[in-house]
This record gives C-alpha cells, structure tokens and sequence, in this order.
C-alpha cells in the first residue's frame, strides 16, 4: 500500500522555470518608452488624469478630516493600478 507522500509526490505537477536575462528589464522599458513616444498624447492623458485624480483624492480626505486615510488610499491604488493601467496595456498591444 502506498503511503500518503508518495501519492502526493505522484500527483504534483513539475513546475517549469524559464530563465530571464539580467538586461531584459532594460529591454521592457526601452519597449514601453517606445510606445510612450508613438502614443504620446495617449501616456500623458493617462498620467495627467491620474495624477489629478490622487491629489483630488488627497484634498478631500484632507478636507473631510481623515488624513490618517491617505496612506491606506495610496496601499489600495497599488493594487487598482494594474486595472487602471489596461488602455495603456491594450495601445502597446496593438502597435504590435
């Protein structure tokens, strides 16, 4: 009879590892730094708007009194950030 480890060893599904060149982060930004630059009006639209929309954010959180709130505001933006950034993700997509 086999024992619980063996099964759960058979059962296990290999992982595969790919290898990441040290420089390939470079690459990555010269990419977006290119379709920063194709799409100009586009990047600066989406970093203006959410600029304008964290100091606004800011503001009314000072005003309302609950500054103690701005840093937990700043922790949640990181995890919106990706959603937010899709238009951006989809014009780099189809410049490809």
């Amino acid at each position: 009879m086999p024992s619980d480890n063996s099964i759960m060893a058979q059962a296990r599904p290999r992982i595969r590892l790919r290898h990441v060149a040290t420089d390939r982060p470079w690459v990555w930004l010269a990419l977006g730094w290119q379709d920063l630059m194709a799409q100009r009006a586009v990047g600066l639209l989406y970093g203006a708007a959410l600029a304008v929309f964290g100091w606004a954010m800011a503001w009314v959180m000072l005003t309302l009194g609950v500054a103690w709130a701005i840093l937990p505001a700043v922790a949640g933006f990181f995890m919106v950030a990706p959603l937010a950034a899709a238009g951006l993700y989809e014009v780099s997509r189809r410049r490809e």
